[in-house]
């Protein structure tokens, strides 16, 4: 039942519904980690969904969570990298190193080193 409503919302989330994104993020941090895996992976396609769903979760305590984190943020990089950038601004003093790690890996090694001095 509780997946199913969720799959709704993932659809509504890809639509922009901004009801189905507060949900997500609400819903989000009370689950079980695999299915915060799943939230995570589904909403990849939304950016401003997965930047909100990642502060949510940025200290979820789990370093499985934080590299699926990193991984997406990483995936939104490649398209957006400014948008990506502005995140990090914002978050790379509190967000755990290996999600910051993950993030990064495909910027260049200049960037990656100011990054992680930051």
């Amino acid at each position: 039942m509780r997946l199913r409503f969720c799959l709704g919302s993932f659809r509504r989330c890809q639509q922009g519904t901004a009801r189905a994104i507060g949900f997500l993020a609400a819903w989000c941090p009370t689950s079980g980690r695999w299915l915060r895996s799943f939230v995570i992976c589904r909403v990849m396609n939304c950016a401003s969904c997965l930047l909100r769903l990642a502060e949510r979760l940025m200290n979820a305590g789990h370093d499985l969570m934080n590299k699926a984190i990193g991984w997406m943020l990483r995936e939104m990089g490649k398209r957006d990298q400014p948008r990506l950038e502005t995140f990090l601004k914002k978050h790379t003093m509190t967000m755990p190193r290996t999600m910051l790690r993950c993030s990064i890996e495909k910027l260049s090694k200049e960037d990656r080193m100011e990054w992680m001095n930051a």
